[in-house]
């Protein structure tokens, strides 16, 4: 049985083409779950109209108070009775073979998460202006290490978007309840997915991620200007929190007994002394850093090899660090 479970908020503007494409698939789904966050606009309304006319099962339920991103979705796979889970957010748009697609990769019974590349699209869903995959860095070279067995691009962030993704329901229970301290539900099933040997990129962009301002997680633009300005942001404002997340990352899937690989040797080491560089003063904090790149730790354990490695360099000669990093230290 295949569910999809689909979270709303205020999305009355593109619910309906959502739902369509969904229901359009050349590989039925078996049951839609819809759990909204509390929408003030006629979000539900669209959705029943939508969805009365189809033979498919379907559940619509409503969160008062709101529960957020990560735990609306965490109900709304909670509710799902199929075996497979298809995550979808409100506004995007799937390919009629999305399904068919996703659903060859569970073929393989240690599959247990499988995730898709999608075109992003402009507001209007039709502009192609990008490739999901590319904006994550997840580039072929990486694909291929990924493909190799080799999940540790995800210690340092993550490529898995939940409007791309399946998951065994089963599965997802075991990781529930979701962290929601600086994760997101695809980013926290998929590192554990990963930690089992379980996680299964699909070729093939299967939706259409479409882009309209009022995306709670979207894509950042601006080429590399932008890229660029970002850099230099986090370096002079002193706010980088990339090396308190990977921390975080490794102690949330440390404890987690679900596990059943090993963590990285020498992962948690370097996310907690990278996670202290504030303490060593700034000529040990940039040895540190030098040190660690020239050894590859940096390309092994963080997801932007030449960016954090730089960024840590610099803020470590300036002296910057993030605010209150003792608190924000896991």
């Amino acid at each position: 049985m295949i569910s999809v479970a689909i979270c709303t908020y205020n999305g009355e503007a593109y619910l309906a083409r959502q739902l369509e494409s969904i229901l359009a698939q050349t590989r039925p789904v078996d049951e839609i779950v819809l759990c909204d966050d509390g929408s003030s606009d006629g979000t539900l309304a669209v959705a029943r109209q939508v969805l009365a006319g189809t033979s498919v099962r379907w559940a619509i339920h409503r969160n008062s108070p709101g529960l957020g991103v990560v735990k609306n979705f965490q109900r709304a796979i909670s509710l799902c009775r199929g075996d497979i889970v298809f995550t979808s957010d409100q506004d995007d748009v799937w390919k009629p073979e999305k399904v068919a697609v996703m659903m060859e990769a569970f073929e393989d019974p240690a599959c247990l998460l499988a995730f898709s590349d999608a075109d992003i699209t402009a507001a209007d869903g039709q502009t192609v202006t990008g490739r999901l995959w590319d904006s994550v860095y997840f580039t072929p070279a990486r694909r291929a290490a990924f493909d190799a067995g080799n999940y540790m691009l995800l210690c340092g962030g993550n490529v898995v978007t939940g409007a791309c993704m399946a998951v065994r329901r089963a599965f997802a229970r075991e990781c529930m309840p979701f962290p929601t301290d600086g994760f997101l539900h695809d980013d926290w099933l998929a590192l554990c997915a990963a930690s089992r040997g379980g996680l299964r990129p699909v070729s093939g962009r299967l939706i259409g991620y479409r882009q309209h301002g009022g995306n709670v997680v979207g894509i950042r633009r601006g080429g590399l200007w932008g890229k660029v300005c970002r850099w230099v942001s986090r370096l002079t404002d002193g706010k980088d929190r990339n090396r308190f997340d990977c921390l975080n990352r490794a102690l949330r899937l440390e404890a987690w007994p679900g596990r059943r690989r090993p963590l990285p040797q020498g992962w948690l080491d370097f996310c907690r002394q990278r996670a202290a560089l504030a303490q060593k003063g700034r000529p040990a904090a940039a040895a540190w850093v030098a040190r660690r790149a020239l050894a590859g730790d940096y390309r092994r354990f963080t997801a932007l090899t030449v960016g954090c490695a730089a960024r840590d360099f610099l803020m470590a000669l300036l002296g910057t660090s993030p605010d209150s990093a003792g608190k924000d230290t896991p």
